[in-house]
């Protein structure tokens, strides 16, 4: 007999385990209104926060063709556990007590829905509204939006392979602001003082980002006055002068940011910050010191670094330090570029270092909403960030919430489950956050275009 249970891959995004029967006559009966059961220390705002995100969802399902009839009265409620999960048993790899970033928050999530019940086990609102976009995927809707949950009973569980999963955005307005960043200027590290404190005191996220990649400093030798005040100070290079520099950030953090802010740092600065740490460089920065010391000048357990040149920094340098990892999950046109989406959604990520924080996609001098950019093989392309970024974040998102398990698509097999998934659930995503975003802020930025582009592009290239 042919087998109709639901099959996990339906899912976006692919959740860690699913259970079910084959019965997609019968359901439970959920009414548009109906009054949600919030069981533990719920606060009244994210009550409401998971409320109005269920409604928002809801209201947004299509009309379905089907529509079983009524059931008796349902109920459905959402608990709220104490504390974090640290389960291995799902397949997952979990350290939401170990690290924080972006937040504390929990976001797995155990769905159980019955012919009585929908009842959600999280550990935050979170994992609340993750069961949600999960369980609209297995319902008939009506045009009240009420919905049918199907398959019954039903179990499907589900949390990140990877925690935090983010993008770095460049809006390249900082080249208007380079004039006003000379590091022999003592203007400079009185502005930077200022921007700290503001930042650490409106910021309460116990994360910064001090950049430190890919700096120049042969150019320094090009600039005369520059020249002079590095003379000045004993300094004959530009590779002495980054760490004169870098030895006045950590200053500056140290005496303006709270202590419990870890600052973030590409990875090009670890050499320099190392050897800072240890007193390297005290004779040639301090020369009239009389301390002999050779002890860190910041505490190197409050540094993270930003990886982007590929896995073999992390096992020359990095195997102790706290890391995020950007290398290959760049939208701009790089060597490193995940171009499409099986590129973004079959990217290696080592899951296998211990001190891994997570991942971020890197999107730079994302501009204009919309704009054409010559690539270097000469092809035309959008540029714009509204038509480049979209579609491979989400295949981006998939492969870091589902890593784990994920069957990787390549150029020789036909496993079209992930494009499927995200085509399925990429308009109503995309109908609901774009139109409201600040991205779209005249007529001419129609999300609805967007939308076209990213669907068809999936279908072209399934």
């Amino acid at each position: 007999m042919f087998d109709c249970r639901l099959a996990k891959d339906v899912i976006y995004p692919l959740p860690t385990s699913v259970e079910s029967s084959s019965n997609v006559l019968e359901c439970l009966y959920i009414p548009y209104n109906i009054d949600f059961e919030f069981v533990g220390p719920w606060t009244l705002d994210k009550r409401q926060l998971v409320r109005s995100f269920y409604h928002t969802v809801v209201a947004n399902l299509p009309v379905s063709t089907f529509f079983p009839s009524k059931s008796k009265q349902s109920r459905f409620i959402i608990v709220l556990l104490n504390g974090s999960s640290n389960d291995d048993n799902d397949g997952h790899h979990h350290s939401y007590n170990k690290y924080t970033i972006p937040t504390k928050e929990n976001e797995q999530y155990k769905l159980y829905v019955d012919k009585e019940q929908v009842r959600m086990m999280v550990y935050s609102h979170l994992g609340a509204m993750n069961a949600i976009k999960t369980l609209v995927q297995v319902v008939y809707a009506n045009k009240e939006h009420a919905i049918c949950v199907i398959y019954l009973p039903l179990v499907i569980k589900d949390s990140p392979s990877i925690e935090y999963r983010g993008l770095l955005l460049d809006t390249e307005f900082i080249k208007s602001l380079i004039r006003g960043m000379n590091i022999s200027n003592e203007q400079t590290y009185t502005v930077i003082g200022q921007i700290l404190s503001t930042l650490g005191r409106l910021f309460p996220d116990p994360y910064i980002h001090l950049g430190g990649d890919e700096v120049s400093v042969e150019c320094w030798l090009e600039d005369k006055e520059l020249v002079a005040r590095m003379a000045q100070k004993g300094i004959h290079s530009g590779d002495q002068y980054m760490p004169y520099f870098l030895d006045r950030l950590l200053d500056i953090a140290n005496k303006t940011l709270p202590p419990s802010k870890q600052l973030i740092f590409w990875e090009d600065s670890f050499v320099d910050l190392f050897l800072l740490q240890h007193g390297q460089y005290q004779k040639i920065l301090h020369p009239n010191s009389t301390s002999t010391s050779t002890s860190p000048v910041y505490n190197s357990n409050n540094i993270i670094y930003q990886v982007w040149k590929g896995g073999e920094t992390i096992g020359e340098y990095l195997r102790d330090q706290e890391i995020i990892y950007s290398f290959g999950f760049y939208m701009d046109p790089s060597f490193q570029s995940c171009k499409s989406f099986e590129d973004c959604y079959s990217r290696f990520v080592p899951t296998n270092i211990s001190n891994l924080l997570g991942v971020e996609g890197c999107a730079w001098e994302m501009t204009q909403p919309s704009s054409n950019c010559t690539e270097k093989d000469l092809t035309v392309v959008e540029r714009g960030f509204n038509d480049r970024v979209w579609f491979r974040l989400i295949a981006m998102s998939e492969n870091l919430w589902s890593h784990d398990q994920i069957p990787k698509l390549t150029n020789n097999n036909n496993n079209n489950n992930a494009k499927d998934r995200a085509h399925s659930f990429t308009k109503q995503i995309l109908s609901k956050q774009l139109s409201k975003s600040m991205l779209f802020d005249n007529n001419s930025n129609n999300p609805q275009t967007t939308i076209d582009r990213i669907l068809n592009h999936i279908k072209k290239t399934k």
